[in-house]
């Protein structure tokens, strides 16, 4: 028995089975009226054409449903018609309903009767559904400040993330720079430096392709020295310093929102961004750094390429400084030449080489014949001439790797080293050198100087000496034979133990000469 059916319980007994009753009969019950008017819930009856046929009186029965329809009732409609269908065919069912045109909220339960008729336990839970409602207000707020909360977390923590992903960035090209730095700071020559720079811009800009231009000490030509990435290759890689805004202007220069760079004419794909770079060094400007990249420069990467470019033309500051420096050191002043202690550093050196190479070194050592009458004849100033025209002669008819020196005053001394040198060589060098020097004219004023005449002595290592005194003195007693002999001519030294035998002959000989001398005088 239903919860509906025991409500409807009498104090004479059960309620008695109801007979099929003609539409609009109302169903009577035989309810006391003070046990009605304590029932907390409507109870009423709907027939199987959804009208409400009976209603329970109590206290909170609403009389104004009887002889209507649930479509008048309640709303929603269809949920109560769909409630009634599932009781009539045996089904119990709870819903909430609200009452058409009206605030009021009921708990509806329906149960089955025979018949098709429906009983209907109705409970006004307005106040109730006020408190839901509220709450879920409450949850509908709580979850879309939840939502937003959550949105905003996101959105920070994205943020954060791109944060954490540049500093990450930063801290990479930072690093990269210093490194690259570092390395710039150690080579001992810009052939070094480029190598290091080609390596550490594709890396610090991996996305780019580029190169470097240095401009030359004649000032009027600037020549492609460094480049990287797979762009295209420069179609001027020699090109006038007027020919790049950013060399005219000493400014950053981006040749895709301004006018394009002459020396960039010809490139057929800039990308997004085509920037020029001077570089700016101890009031001198060194080049320029051009970068082409497929995306646009940002702030911080243009920071980081112009700092880039900052430390590139002071590296290569320092490296011109110092090598200046070291060719002051190392070069005699007048001639050009390397000064005797690079020579005597230099003797040292490839001694030490060719004595694990297994090679030959030789020595010319050259005299200028008679210098003393050039100075005497016309005057200190013709003589460094005449001394300026030897030099620069050395130094264009030797090889790169041989090292002329001047010696001392108007004496010279070249080292021949290589794998082709050998005694014959260095004599046929030796001969070249006194045939080219007869050729040098000086004038003072509109009157042409004498001619300049060498006399040279060749030595060789191992044949003439191990060491470095022995080989000089061996080449300077060559030297001496050439002067004996008449100057202007070239003579091979003989090994050091032939040149003691061939002294100690020679005193033997002047000692015999010395002694016939009083022999005959005594007679």
């Amino acid at each position: 028995m239903t919860l509906q059916q025991r409500r409807l319980q009498t104090d004479t007994g059960p309620l008695p089975a109801h007979p099929a009753q003609p539409a609009g009969d109302v169903v009577k019950f035989n309810l006391t009226s003070e046990l009605a008017r304590y029932l907390p819930e409507t109870i009423a009856i709907f027939n199987g054409a959804m009208e409400c046929v009976s209603i329970v009186p109590t206290q909170k029965s609403p009389m104004e449903w009887l002889n209507r329809s649930v479509g008048d009732l309640f709303t929603p409609t269809n949920a109560v018609v769909a409630a009634i269908q599932q009781a009539q065919g045996g089904a119990t069912v709870d819903i909430d309903c609200q009452r058409v045109g009206a605030a009021t909220w009921y708990a509806l339960s329906f149960a089955p009767l025979p018949n098709g008729m429906v009983i209907v336990s109705a409970r006004e839970v307005t106040e109730r559904k006020q408190r839901e409602d509220a709450v879920a207000r409450s949850q509908q707020e709580l979850t879309h400040t939840l939502t937003t909360h959550s949105n905003a977390a996101r959105e920070a923590g994205e943020q954060l993330a791109l944060k954490v992903k540049e500093l990450e960035r930063r801290s990479r090209e930072i690093g990269l720079m210093s490194e690259m730095v570092s390395l710039l700071q150690a080579c001992v020559d810009v052939k070094e430096a480029y190598q290091l720079l080609s390596r550490y811009m594709s890396k610090l800009f991996p996305s780019s392709s580029g190169m470097i231009a240095i401009i030359r000490e004649s000032r009027n030509v600037a020549e492609v020295e460094v480049s990287w990435g797979a762009g295209p290759e420069f179609n001027t890689p020699v090109f006038a310093p007027n020919d790049c805004w950013s060399l005219r202007s000493g400014r950053a220069h981006n040749s895709i929102e301004m006018p394009i760079c002459s020396h960039l004419s010809g490139t057929t794909d800039l990308g997004e961004g085509c920037w020029c770079i001077p570089m700016l060094a101890q009031g001198e400007t060194l080049g320029v750094v051009n970068v082409r990249l497929i995306t646009k420069l940002d702030e911080a990467q243009r920071q980081l390429l112009t700092a880039v470019t900052e430390q590139i033309a002071l590296a290569l500051a320092n490296l011109k400084l110092r090598k200046a420096l070291n060719e002051l050191s190392i070069r005699d002043s007048l001639t050009g030449l390397f000064n005797r202690r690079y020579m005597e550093e230099s003797i040292g050196r490839e001694l030490a080489r060719a004595k694990r190479s297994g090679e030959r070194v030789g020595f010319l050592m050259i005299d200028t014949d008679f210098f003393k009458k050039f100075n005497d004849t016309y005057g200190h100033e013709i003589g460094d001439a005449v001394l300026r025209e030897l030099g620069g002669l050395f130094k264009t008819n030797l090889r790169e790797h041989d090292i002329p020196c001047r010696y001392a005053g108007d004496e010279w001394l070249m080292i021949l080293v290589g794998k082709e040198i050998n005694l014959e060589v260095a004599q046929r060098r030796a001969e070249e050198l006194c045939i080219l020097a007869t050729r040098i004219r000086v004038q003072s004023g509109s009157q042409l100087v004498g001619q300049i005449t060498l006399s040279i002595g060749v030595a060789t290592f191992p044949d003439h000496g191990e060491d470095k005194d022995s080989l000089l003195r061996a080449a300077d007693r060559a030297l001496y034979k050439a002067k004996d002999a008449g100057r202007n001519q070239v003579m091979v030294a003989v090994p050091e133990k032939l040149a003691l035998m061939e002294a100690a002959t020679a005193r033997l000989e002047m000692a015999a000469t010395d002694d016939v001398s009083e022999e005959t005088v005594a007679a």
